[in-house]
């Protein structure tokens, strides 16, 4: 005979070759006595209470709370069910591999089939946008949608937005009526000041637009007073063309060589009066500078400077104020 704790009843039985047959103990001091098993009994050290407590336990049945999240109770078996679209539970491996497919910060859009031609048929609309594109120098290619696309970020990034005078020490000596107009060169961030009455002093001035600093450059060259009044940069040349108002009717006219910040003499060829023009404009279409005409309005001719390069630049951009200058 052997006791066996049968665990729905809490209770132990006495299980022997022959089949089952119940026993049940007693405590007698700090003895436990099982009826019918036959041999001495020892003192077990435990009182016959604690024995009696303990073999009368028994673990109430399990259940499940009211959200269960896949979980479920057969018998002694507690399984978990895998996860559905509708129904919770254990992460399946398939699912786990698809939300390790996505990115960080991914959204769900749905968008319509005329939303969806949109982004693939080249046009732009609130959902996808295209780069501006440029019309070359001859404009050949001009498309005004494209062009106001080019600008209209520029114009919105200015909306609203306040300006304001600023000052600053030049540091330099320079004469009265000293300049008319400057010209920025690309390639070496500077402003160039055109001479007017500076025009016949040794030294010219230009911006450092790195430092904000004024600097001043001995030209080197011979001119008159009131000589130039204002500028155009040339972009295939890489050269700011002085435009030639006292100088007009001199036999050189001058340019800046914007590789070097040389000053540059050349015979230009021409008949034209005193004070024969006040600044200038790029044509990109044609590679001129056509000078603005002031003293030299009523003759019979005017001028350009012919340009014989043929390089793309973009003339939105060279057209505008940037580059022309009084």
């Amino acid at each position: 005979m052997k006791p066996v704790l049968n665990p729905l009843t809490g209770k132990f039985d006495m299980v022997n070759d022959a089949g089952v047959a119940p026993v049940n103990p007693s405590a007698d001091n700090n003895l436990v006595a099982f009826n019918g098993i036959a041999g001495v009994q020892k003192d077990s050290g435990i009182a016959g209470a604690d024995v009696a407590s303990a073999v009368s336990l028994k673990h109430a049945a399990a259940t499940i709370g009211a959200t269960a999240n896949g979980l479920s109770i057969a018998g002694q078996k507690i399984s978990l069910a895998a996860a559905t679209a509708a129904i919770p539970g254990a992460m399946s491996a398939a699912y786990a591999s698809k939300l390790d497919g996505i990115e960080a910060g991914a959204e769900v859009n749905n968008i319509s089939d005329v939303n969806a031609t949109n982004l693939t048929d080249g046009g732009a609309t609130t959902l996808h946008t295209h780069l501006a594109i440029l019309p070359s120098t001859r404009l050949d290619d001009f498309d005004y949608d494209e062009l106001i696309k080019y600008l209209s970020p520029i114009h919105a990034k200015n909306l609203a937005v306040e300006f304001a005078a600023g000052t600053y020490a030049h540091g330099v000596t320079a004469v009265a009526n000293a300049y008319a107009g400057g010209v920025y060169s690309p390639t070496q961030n500077r402003i160039y000041l055109i001479p007017r009455s500076q025009a016949n002093q040794t030294n010219w001035h230009y911006i450092d637009c790195a430092t904000g600093t004024v600097v001043a450059y001995a030209h080197g060259i011979t001119v008159v007073a009131n000589a130039y009044y204002g500028g155009v940069y040339s972009p295939t040349q890489n050269r700011i063309y002085l435009v030639p108002f006292a100088q007009a009717n001199q036999t050189n006219w001058h340019y800046i060589d914007c590789a070097t910040g040389t000053v540059v003499a050349y015979a230009h060829g021409v008949t034209a009066v005193a004070s024969a023009y006040i600044g200038g404009v790029y044509s990109p279409t044609q590679n001129r500078i056509y000078l603005v005409p002031f003293v030299q309005a009523n003759q019979v001719n005017w001028h350009y400077i012919q340009e014989f390069s043929f390089a793309e630049i973009s003339p939105s951009l060279m057209a505008s104020a940037l580059f022309n200058k009084f």
